[in-house]
This record gives C-alpha cells, structure tokens and sequence, in this order.
C-alpha cells in the first residue's frame, strides 16, 4: 500500500514524491498541484474569490476534450473572475502518463482580456499554452478574438528548475496580478496643502518612498506604486509630511501647493489623476490611445510612455483596442461604434439585449422601437391598479425623500482606481449631446430603482436597470431630453412591478436632483450601475465591457460646466400624460374613475374588495 505523506484540499501527497525534490529533478504534477492550491488558499479572502486556479490535471483535460470543457468545468463560473491561472505541461501524448518534461503558467486577465504565457524555458511551451487558450476562450467568455502574449520571464538555468520557476510565477500572479497594484486613495485640500490618504494595507515600509515636484506625485511601497497627475503644482519644501497608521494600513501625506490658496478642481476624478496628461503627436486615428508594435512572434507589445522615466511605470494593464466602425449606422457600445460583438454572442446570451438583430438595427430607429414594443406590451390592468389601489409599499415609496450621494464612497474610488488606463477622445457637439442623453436614460433607471428598494438595491436591480435603461437593453440612441425621459416613462410603466404615474415624476424629480449634484453625484451613480452589472449574472457585465466603463472614463473627463448646462435643461423638462398618447393614460383613468364610482357598498362598513380585474371591461 502506497504510504500517504500528508493531504491538503484535493491533493495527497506520498513519500515517494519527495524523490521529486531532490537536485536535478523537476517537481511533478502532484507537488505542483500542492504548491500551487496552498499559495491560493493563504490568498487575502478579497484576492482569493477574484482569482481561479486551474491545476495541472484539468489543464491536460481542457488540452485533450475541448468538447467536453463547457461539461467538466462549466460550473465554475470562470467569466465572473479577474484572473484565471492555468498550469501547462508539454505533454502531446494523453495516453502516455508523465510523457512531458517541462512546466510554465498561462494566466488569463479580464482586465486587458489577453492569455499572458510565462515560460522560464524561452517560448518552449507555446503551443501546449495556445491549446488551452483556444479551448479556454469559451470558459472565460471574451468578447475578444484570441488574444495570446509570450510575456518576458526569469529564465532557469539548468533543465529541472521549471516548476520551481511556475511556482514563483503563480504565487506573484495570484498575489499581485499583472503589475503592481494601484492603491485606493482619497485627495482632500486644504487652502495651502493637499491632503493625500493612501489604502496600502501590505506596504512594506522600510521600501516605502514619496516624491512630489510640479504635477507629480509618486508613492512606492512594494506591491503598491501610485502615481498622480494633479491639476496644478505643488512643491517639495520642508512643511511636507507623512504619517502611516498601521491599524488602519493607511498612508497620509501632506503635500504643499507651489501657489497657496490656489484651489486643485477635479480631485475626486480618479482615474483621470492616474493618467498621464501629455499628448503625444500621432497620425492614427484618434480612437483611443494605444502605444507599442508587432514584435518578432507577431504578438501585440504595449510599451510604456517612456521607458527610461520610472515615474511613467504602467499603473493598469491596458486595454486592447475594440472593434471599431467608423461612422456606423449600425453600431453600439460607446460612441455607437462597436460591433461583432453581440452578434457572435446572441445563442449563448439569449434575451439579455432586446433588440431583435443589434448588428444590423439603424442606430437612429432604436428609440422609437423600444417605445413602440413598451406601448405594445403596456397593460391596462396593472396601471390602473397601481394608480386607484396602490398597496402599502407604493405609497411608502412615493413619500421617501430623495438620497443623493454627492461624494465618492471607498467603493466608487476603489472601482475608478480599477478601470483600464486609456483615454476617451474628445467628443464633437453631436457626439456629447447623444452621450450625455445616455446618461440621462441610465440615471433615470438608476433613481426609479433606488427609489423602489429605498436606496439600499436589491437583487432585482440589475434587471431592473438594464430594463428601464433603453441604452442598455436596445442600444438606444436618443435626438433629446424630452424624448430621453418619455422613453423612461415608457418603460417604467410597462416592465418593473410598480407602473404609476406619480412614480414615474417622483423618479423624474429624483433624476433632476441628481444631476443638479453635478458629475462627482452622477460618477457614483454609473459606478453602482458598474458593480451590479458585475454582480447580476445573465451576462449582464457585457454592458460595462460594451458601454458603461467608458462612460465611467468619459465623464471624468468632462467639463464640469457641460454637467451644469445640462442639469439646467433637464430642470426645465416636464412630461405630461399626453406626451405619451399612444398609451391612452388619461382616458383609462377617466374610464376607471367612473367605473369605481359606479360601485357603491350595499351597507355602511362594507369593505370594497375592488382588483384589478374590475377597473376595466
């Protein structure tokens, strides 16, 4: 009977596989496997549940069964991680055990929705890395064409060290990621100094170092690196400085403004801080800003701005660039130019878009579509319901107050802190204006479900969105504000459970205090859309892939006064019952009116046991 050296998860260990850490022999699949599980299970709980590890054994089943992949390993749900690490072994001979020789890592990241290969033997992996990509794509659900990188690695120098090598690797791509990682941070200012608190809780504080000159600011302390554009100029002087709290695992760092009283606009824009201002001259289209070549292998490098320049060292990994359509009549996404996205995905994600044909739909026809199929699909029955005997909740919800959160949370600054590193071009007048109706359409769903789960979301509130979002759902384009918020009536009187009208302007007044809190308020309300489309299952993250993470980059972006002049229009806007004829509101109310007046208890105390059944013929 073979001995049993020791278990760990789904790993026995025996006393013969310690022959395999003698010098000179390679770590075999079991060791491995062990190593690898435990490095995962000492994970940071937060780390360990966005991270997937695919051992050795499921790597060799996904290289020999594609057919079988979604069967066997379906189940784990891989499209909702932000990394899955697979171990590939070159073995070409399933039926012939331990016939490979040698180890590396193939980690797939959401983020920049690349296959990234590690290979301490320079490449020699390549081929058995690209089989489990191609049979992986499915599993991690890209919307991407394949996407593989031989990436730089440390190299062994003798023929037993790759699983050695392997290992390194996995421990620094399930604790770190791709790069090092940009911590959390918060800037508040004061009339001469900024401010700075920095979330590191794992700082290592003996390499911790802070430079601040001009419009830079830089922190260091491994894993962290955190660099900062900042609007105006501070200055390196002898009132600076720095305290660490270890408790809380926070840095705070003040910084003197080079002007003082000067005051620092844009401070809570996160992501725009984490990228670098300068321009650089390019004959490419300006799309979005893509650097880097084609190397030998034909594999896309992305170099950094300025490879000498430490304090350009890449925060986030960045983004490949999206299939673009210039000047679609037809496309979607943000800016309304993406497509062969969704049309290679509508077996697998059903009902999730409504539109009937996304790819070949006329961009300018899809507003009044969705208004046409809300005017079909509305129901008397439930309007009139909700209008004459709205239950206990509904009158609840119509008497809250509204909560409007004009300041990022932790949450909001932890997702912006998240978000690829690529700039938004600027928009032309026609571009802005369709974008900015988009926003008003997403912050009306977003305050009808705030209002119906008071404040708090519910498990229903990504559908819930995505349904009273005509952005979303129908990719729609709208032509103004007015038509923006008829089509949100529309909705939110055919699709959520609550369908009345006062409702309906409560949400409509909710909407217009929101944007009156200016971008800061409506930044935080795209960033709760983000996390719940993340959250809401049913391939609901496709609509950040799609639209809402760029909108998120976008409206940093944005003037402030654009917000302003908007929220202006917007305060302006009233929606009228007639604005919707084609639902006849005002004559069924007529009609149920008088239906319930022609209903009269027999004896004084008698309950009226109306429904919704009575209200119409």
């Amino acid at each position: 009977m073979t001995d049993r050296l020791l278990s760990f998860g789904d790993v026995i260990l025996l006393k013969e596989d310690l022959e395999y850490l003698r010098p000179g022999i390679w770590l075999n699949d079991r060791l491995l496997t062990f190593g690898s599980q435990y490095i995962h299970e000492n994970l940071d709980p937060d780390r360990k549940e966005m991270v997937t590890l695919i051992c050795a054994p499921e790597c060799e089943a996904i290289k020999f069964l594609p057919d079988s992949v979604e069967g066997i390993f379906g189940s784990l749900n891989l499209h909702e991680k932000a990394m899955v690490v697979f171990i590939i072994n070159d073995n070409s001979h399933p039926k012939i055990a331990n016939s490979g020789s040698h180890w590396s890592v193939l980690a797939y990241s959401r983020e920049t929705q690349y296959f990234h290969h590690y290979d301490s033997l320079k490449n020699r992996n390549d081929r058995a890395a690209k089989e489990v990509a191609k049979h992986s794509k499915s599993l991690v659900r890209s919307v991407e064409p394949l996407q593989f990188r031989s990436e730089e690695t440390p190299q062994q120098q003798n023929g037993s060290d790759c699983g050695v090598f392997a290992l390194e690797v996995i421990q620094a791509l399930l604790e770190k990621g791709l790069s090092m990682l940009t911590p959390i941070f918060e800037i508040e200012q004061e009339e001469n100094n900024l401010i700075i608190k920095i979330h590191a809780r794992y700082a290592k504080i003996s390499d911790t170092e802070v430079e601040y000159c001009d419009d830079l600011f830089v922190f260091s302390s491994k894993p962290y690196y955190l660099r900062i554009h900042l609007p105006k100029q501070v200055l390196d002087d002898e009132t600076g400085w720095a305290k660490y709290d270890a408790d809380a695992g926070i840095f705070t760092i003040c910084v003197p403004k080079k002007i003082k009283g000067e005051h620092f606009p844009g401070l809570d824009m996160v992501t725009e801080l984490l990228r670098p201002q300068r321009e650089k001259p390019t004959a490419e289209p300006l799309v979005q800003e893509v650097s880097g070549g084609i190397n030998e292998r034909g594999d896309e490098e992305i170099e950094s701005e300025d490879s000498e320049d430490d304090y350009y060292m890449e925060q986030q990994p960045k983004s490949i660039d999206e299939k673009i359509t210039s000047g679609s009549k037809t496309g979607y996404g943000f800016g309304w130019q993406k497509s062969g996205v969704l049309g290679s995905l509508m077996a697998e994600i059903g009902q999730l878009v409504e539109l009937e044909d996304p790819e070949n739909s006329p961009i300018d026809e899809r507003a009044s579509q969705c208004y046409k199929m809300d005017v079909k699909n509305f129901n008397a029955d439930h309007y009139l319901a909700d209008t004459f005997k709205p239950d206990d909740q509904l009158e609840h919800i119509l008497k809250l107050e509204f909560e409007c959160v004009n300041r990022l949370t932790k949450s909001d600054i932890k997702r912006l802190t998240n978000l690829p590193n690529r700039k938004i071009p600027k928009q032309k007048p026609e571009e802005l204006k369709f974008l900015m109706y988009s926003l008003i359409d997403i912050g009306f769903a977003f305050c009808y479900d705030g209002r119906t789960t008071e404040w708090e979301n519910s498990v229903e509130s990504a559908w819930t969105i995505e349904k009273l979002s005509a952005s979303l759902s129908w990719l729609a384009r709208f032509n103004s504000i007015k038509q923006t918020i008829i089509v949100g009536f529309s909705r939110a009187l055919t699709k959520p459970l609550y369908r009345n009208w006062n409702l309906c302007q409560a949400v409509l007044t909710d909407l217009k205090e929101l944007f009156k809190n200016g971008r800061t308020a409506m930044i935080h309300a795209l960033s709760k859309v983000h996390s719940l489309m993340v959250k809401g299952g049913e391939f609901r993250y496709l609509y950040n892939d799609l639209l809402l993470t760029d909108l998120l980059l976008w409206v940093q972006c944005v003037d402030e006064m654009v917000f302003k002049n908007l929220a202006n229009e917007l305060s302006e806007i009233e929606i009228q019952k007639s604005d919707l004829p084609e639902l006849h509101l005002e004559e069924l109310e007529v009609d149920g009116q008088m239906h319930l007046m022609q209903i009269d208890p027999e004896q004084e105390g008698t309950e009226n046991t109306m429904d919704s059944d009575d209200l119409v013929d």
